[in-house]
Parts: C-alpha cells; sequence; structure tokens
C-alpha cells in the first residue's frame, strides 16, 4: 500500500506499488511498477495517501490519474472539439474553436487542468466582461465549462470549478455603457443605397442582392444559401423558399459550409412584392448566365485576384470581377460595397451620417420595420422572419407596430352593477297562533 516520508527539502513523498500498464492500459498480472508523488505539507501527503490507497483498492490507477491532473487545458479543449465533428453545425463548432482561441487559450490553454480553480474562472470572467458584452462572457464561459466537463469524465479533477461562477443575467443595462440600437433603413434609403452600388460602383448585381436583403428579411447565411430554384417567380403570388444556410469557414480554403437554418421555424416562405419579383425575373433572364440551372446560386460571389488572372478577367469591371460558381459573400459586399454606399451618401446629405453604421443585419431589421410600420400583423411577420417566438418579434420590434394594431377589436361596455333580480313571488309568512 501507500506510505510517506520526509524529505530533505522539507516536503513530503507519497510512495505506492502499482500493477504495471500495458499499451492499451490493462494491468499486467504480476508485474508491478513503483510511483511517487511529492507535495508540500504532511497533511497533504496524507490525504493523498489515503485517496491512492482507495483507489487502488477500487481497481484504479492512481498515477494515470495524476498524469490526467497534469494535462494543460488544450490536450481537454481538443478532445471536446473533437468529439462535436459531425454532431453540430460546422459554423457553430467554427465558433466554439474561436471562443476557445481569443478568450480562453491565452488565460487557460498551458495551465494543468486541476490547477485551474474556482476563483481563477471567477477573475477570468471578470476580466471578460470590463470590455465585452454580456453574450460573449457567457459563451466563452459555457464553453470553458464544457471542456472542463471532459476533464470531469475523465476523472482529472473531481469538481468542474466553473460551475459555481455565475454571470448576471439581470436586464438592466450596464452605467458604464449605452445601449445598443438597430439602425434600420427606410425604403427609399434602401433604394438609395442600391442605386449608388449599380451606378456609382457599377455593380447592379450587388445592387439587386442588397434590394432583395431588405425586402425579403432574409438573414446573410440564408441569402447566401439560395438557389434560383428557390423562387417562384409567377406573377400572383411569388415568394422566395427558405431552406437552407451557407457560411464560409475562416480557414485558408475558405470552405464553404452547407447547412440547415438555425431553428426548424426559420425553414419558410416569403412572399415578394411584385416589382422585386420582376427585377428578378429581369435578373435572370438577362444577367445571369447559369439561369437554367436550379442548382445555381442566387447571387453570385466575387472572384479574388489570382483566380481572376488565371481566368484573364478585367479587374476594373466589377461585373467581369463576379464568381457565378460561388454564393455571395454578404461580409464581403458590406465592407466593399453597402458600408462605403452609406458613407458617400451620407456625405453628400442624401442619407442621415447615423445611418453610417448600419450594418448589413440591419437590412433584415429593415424589412421587419416597414412590414410592421405598413401594417402587417406582428405575428405574420415572426413566421417571414423565421423568428423561433412571437414573444422574439414583439420583445424587438414592438414599437413599430402600426398603430392600426392598436385598441380593441371588440371593446367593452360599460359596466352596470348588478342588483337582485325581480320575481313574482310573494312570500307568505306564517301566521300567528
Amino acid at each position: 500500500m501507500a506510505y510517506v516520508r520526509t524529505l530533505k527539502n522539507g516536503k513530503y513523498q507519497v510512495c505506492w506499488r502499482e500493477n504495471a500498464r500495458d499499451d492499451y492500459g490493462a494491468p499486467i498480472k504480476g508485474k508491478f511498477v513503483q510511483r511517487t508523488e511529492t507535495v508540500d505539507t504532511e497533511k497533504a501527503a496524507e490525504r493523498r495517501k489515503v485517496a491512492i490507497e482507495v483507489e487502488i483498492e477500487s481497481g484504479g490507477h492512481p498515477s494515470a490519474s495524476a498524469d490526467r491532473a497534469s494535462q494543460p487545458l488544450a490536450h481537454y479543449a481538443r478532445m471536446y472539439f473533437d468529439a462535436l465533428v459531425g454532431r453540430i453545425d460546422q459554423s457553430t463548432l467554427d465558433g466554439y474553436r474561436e471562443l476557445y482561441r481569443v478568450h480562453i487559450k491565452p488565460t487557460f490553454g498551458n495551465r494543468p487542468v486541476c490547477s485551474i480553480l474556482p476563483s481563477d474562472v471567477d477573475t477570468w470572467t471578470s476580466g471578460l466582461m470590463a470590455g465585452r458584452s454580456d453574450s460573449t462572457v457567457k459563451q466563452a464561459l459555457g464553453v470553458l465549462r464544457r471542456i472542463m466537463r471532459k476533464a470531469v469524465l475523465d476523472k482529472a479533477i473531481d469538481a468542474n470549478p466553473t460551475t459555481e461562477v455565475k454571470i448576471s443575467t439581470s436586464t438592466k443595462q450596464r452605467a458604464d455603457r449605452q445601449p445598443f440600437k438597430h439602425c434600420p433603413l427606410n425604403a427609399g434609403q434602401i433604394a438609395a443605397v442600391a442605386d449608388y452600388i449599380s451606378a456609382e460602383q457599377r455593380n447592379p448585381v450587388f445592387g439587386l442582392a442588397v434590394t432583395f436583403a431588405g425586402f425579403s428579411g432574409l438573414r446573410a447565411a440564408e441569402l447566401q444559401g439560395l438557389e434560383i430554384a428557390d423562387l417562384d417567380l409567377n406573377p400572383v403570388n411569388p415568394s422566395v423558399s427558405v431552406s437552407r444556410t451557407k457560411t464560409r469557414r475562416k480557414t485558408k480554403d475558405c470552405q464553404w459550409i452547407t447547412s440547415t437554418p438555425k431553428s426548424e421555424k426559420s425553414i419558410r416562405t416569403v412572399p415578394l412584392d411584385g416589382w422585386l419579383a420582376a427585377d428578378l425575373r429581369e435578373y435572370l433572364t438577362n444577367v445571369h448566365p447559369n439561369a437554367g440551372d436550379p442548382t445555381a446560386v442566387l447571387f453570385p460571389g466575387r472572384l479574388n485576384r489570382h483566380t481572376a488572372s488565371t481566368l484573364k478577367r478585367k479587374f476594373s469591371d466589377p461585373l467581369d470581377m463576379l464568381d457565378w460558381d460561388n454564393p455571395i459573400v454578404c461580409d464581403f459586399v458590406y465592407e466593399t460595397n453597402f458600408n462605403k454606399a452609406l458613407s458617400k451618401l451620407a456625405e453628400t446629405g442624401v442619407l442621415p451620417s447615423d445611418l453610417t453604421r448600419a450594418r448589413w443585419h440591419d437590412l433584415r431589421h429593415s424589412f421587419a420595420v416597414m412590414s410592421l410600420s405598413g401594417g402587417e400583423h406582428y405575428m405574420q411577420v415572426s413566421k417571414w422572419l423565421g423568428h423561433a417566438t412571437f414573444t422574439l418579434t414583439l420583445d424587438t420590434y414592438g414599437d413599430y407596430i402600426s398603430s392600426v394594431e392598436g385598441g380593441k377589436a371588440a371593446p367593452l361596455a360599460r359596466p352596470v352593477a348588478v342588483t337582485a333580480a325581480k320575481t313574482n313571488v310573494v312570500p307568505i309568512g306564517r301566521k300567528a297562533n
């Protein structure tokens, strides 16, 4: 069994003998190895001695437990991420990896997992809260918690040090932070931006994409995932079906990942205005080179300079630089076209200056605001947006719901106090004897 001896430097060494193990981790009968572990205090040594004896009695492998405990957090992070491959969307997995790389790895990546204490995690979260949104901190803590859960399952540590660390879910706005505000554009402002991209930037295809985004309310990944077959441009009830998303991985190969929308209700059909359907028909007839292929991307991406040079495309011609084999990259269009158009139009007084902070996602908000302000019922708009609940739509856009929906469709009448019911029955009193 185990025993403790005192070292010359004042520390204590726990010694024990355990079964040798083969390459598969199974004990080798009749073969033993001597193990030691050094601790700072006699009390810690006695505790460790008891723990080792208990583990040996139960058929455990104390040195393996020590090895697991001394593994850096990065080891368990790798195990966690590898286990998620194929179980969740690649874009979600990439997001988790990015949270680990940016927020967790610099502080804990190289530390032995057994050395990470609840107080360390609490200090780390406090540091993150100083300069990041609550949602980012919660997501990062969630990733760390699940990585630590791997270490607990492997018996490298007894308890998860993140369990006791909580992040306030108070809806109160922090005093040092301005509340985030959406920046929706109205119909005329969207048209001005699209016209600028089409005329001044000489890219009517991206101009149409901006218009489409602003008048369909699709998320960026949903727009990137559209194929020609998703359009129904009949003259009576034109619509677009949303059933897939495409996102580009943030890797050197920029691989496209095709997936399903974020929730079941995100798979939907969104009606299109007649004029927009007419513009799309004209686009497919006169502009799109692959209009006859139902699986072709609806809106194209842009070639990089190397590919364009190989294909002998003109760098100075935006239309010649379009990549009809790959989807539009909304982030790219935002940076090179949409955002620059906002700035130029604000400089000339066409748009108010506060619209220069509008994001691509604000085109989705624009669709919601225009629809609600125009009198569409919020439940219908919620379905078009693919929101998981009607409550989400109300919480986000309640201030924009048209006054037409205000008041009561069946107002109640002024109340009248109740009185005793009248009756023709005459009470008969008992005659006195």
